[in-house]
């Protein structure tokens, strides 16, 4: 999808984009890198042309992975400030800080990596 869009191929990757809702429910596969990708395509599409009203109204997949939905969350949070509607962006960072808790909570560090402060010397 990206690099439809870095060649000026919109068109493509609407289709791309348009394509996930579609794609069908494998019952017994379950996939942490195909959940983050199907959240992270349409984000992208939004975000990287700056269409923020988009964004800000993403639908969030079902998805048994936390960290995968936090992408959605984190594009419709910064849709939404980018729009100047503090208060949906604000809603949208809650669910962010839920899913963070979630992943506390289970010891789950995937997606949580913080910036560690470096110690003085």
């Amino acid at each position: 999808m990206t690099a439809y869009l870095q060649t000026a191929k919109d068109g493509e990757a609407e289709q791309l984009v348009e394509s996930i809702p579609k794609l069908k429910k494998f019952p017994f596969v379950t996939s942490l890198p195909t959940d983050t990708a199907l959240a992270a395509i349409p984000a992208r599409f939004a975000l990287d042309r700056g269409r923020w009203d988009e964004a800000a109204q993403l639908p969030v997949r079902d998805s048994q992975y936390a960290a995968a939905q936090s992408i959605t969350y984190f594009a419709r949070a910064l849709g939404a400030a980018r729009s100047g509607n503090a208060i949906a962006a604000r809603a949208e960072i809650a669910h962010l800080d839920e899913i963070d808790m979630k992943l506390a909570a289970a010891k789950d560090d995937y997606g949580r990596d913080k910036p560690k402060s470096k110690s003085r010397q």
